[in-house]
């Protein structure tokens, strides 16, 4: 890093799931983190990406600083089980306190806002709307095939539900 070099994170969590990834909401996850990169010269980025989301930054010519891959059980890999991991092992190691999350920006975007500053850490919102990302008409996710569905989700998981769903087999 060049000396007076600013450092934040950047981490990319994934939205909608296809049986061949990426998906085109996370390609647009991917192209607004190229975005956010470029459009900020005088700052060093750590990249920390769901899966999906590192699959779609090569694409765009960025490589991830760690990438949290699938469990090898086959178990559900969402926002929650996503952030500890690039906060212990990238962000804090590397004396990162602000972070810039990319996510849908509808329920997933304010949900992992709140649990990255109930760590300590500070939000920075990106400049660019996120609301492109949009919804996955083709996701074997349910939830994530678009708003209505995706806030009953949101109500089930708040009133106890369990998420129901894991890894790449759908429910």
């Amino acid at each position: 890093m060049e000396k007076g070099l600013k450092k934040i994170g950047i981490i990319g969590f994934s939205f909608a799931l296809e049986p061949s990834e990426p998906n085109p909401c996370n390609q647009r996850i991917a192209y607004r983190i190229k975005l956010i990169a470029e459009e900020n010269p005088d700052t060093e980025f750590l990249f920390g990406n769901q899966w999906e989301v590192d699959l779609a930054l090569k694409w765009v010519g960025l490589t991830s600083d760690l990438v949290v891959e699938l469990p090898e059980d086959g178990s559900y890999l969402g926002s929650k089980e996503v952030w500890p991991i690039v906060r212990d092992q990238l962000f804090i190691p590397n004396g990162i306190t602000e972070v810039v999350p990319v996510a849908q920006p509808f329920l997933q975007l304010p949900m992992v806002s709140k649990m990255i500053r109930a760590d300590g850490f500070t939000v920075i919102s990106p400049e660019m709307k996120l609301r492109e990302i949009g919804f996955d008409k083709n996701s074997i996710q349910w939830w994530c095939r678009g708003p209505a569905r995706t806030a009953a989700k949101a109500v089930m998981l708040k009133l106890g539900f369990q998420h129901g769903y894991h890894g790449m087999q759908s429910s």
